[in-house]
């Protein structure tokens, strides 16, 4: 999913209420990754924003049996390398 941290309409937790709503047990989060900029897309430091914030929401919203997963759209450039650093894309637990 695309949230307005991009290119999106809605927020993290409207994207997770509305998930609810339908009966979803998991949604992910996929925003685009730096070189798209035409939907504003995340550099390192939004990247790092956005793993807070829906940490934090998966902290508020747990209890209602809706999880948040994260991940990136990550483009990959004319070298073959993507646009964001390997540790950058590595999740931690």
């Amino acid at each position: 999913m695309h949230t307005n941290w991009t290119d999106g309409n809605n927020s993290i937790i409207e994207m997770a209420e509305a998930a609810k709503r339908l009966g979803l047990e998991y949604i992910a989060i996929t925003d685009h990754s730096r070189s798209l900029g035409i939907a504003r897309g995340l550099n390192k430091e939004r990247v790092e924003k956005q793993r807070k914030e829906i940490e934090k929401i998966n902290q508020k919203i747990g209890d209602r049996k809706i999880r948040i997963l994260r991940g990136v759209e990550v483009n990959i450039i004319k070298d073959g390398s993507l646009d964001l650093e390997n540790n950058l894309l590595i999740e931690r637990i």
